[in-house]
């Protein structure tokens, strides 16, 4: 759907901010404690939240880089 691939690449900006906010507020610990699928099933629900045309079913991410 060309539409909603306009409407991800104009909230690109705003679907990062989602991550670094997320990923901000949460601890080495918590992040850590937390399943994968979790994490994964929250970000998906904060963006979808945030798009009017259509919604995603998945995000992929290989690693976590923690930075002290």
């Amino acid at each position: 759907d060309t539409v909603f691939y306009e409407e991800l690449s104009k909230k690109r900006t705003e679907i990062r901010k989602i991550f670094s906010d997320y990923f901000s507020t949460k601890t080495k610990k918590e992040i850590l404690e937390r399943s994968e699928e979790k994490i994964t099933k929250e970000l998906i629900s904060l963006i979808n939240e945030r798009l009017s045309l259509g919604k995603i079913s998945s995000i992929y991410f290989t690693n976590y880089i923690f930075l002290e």
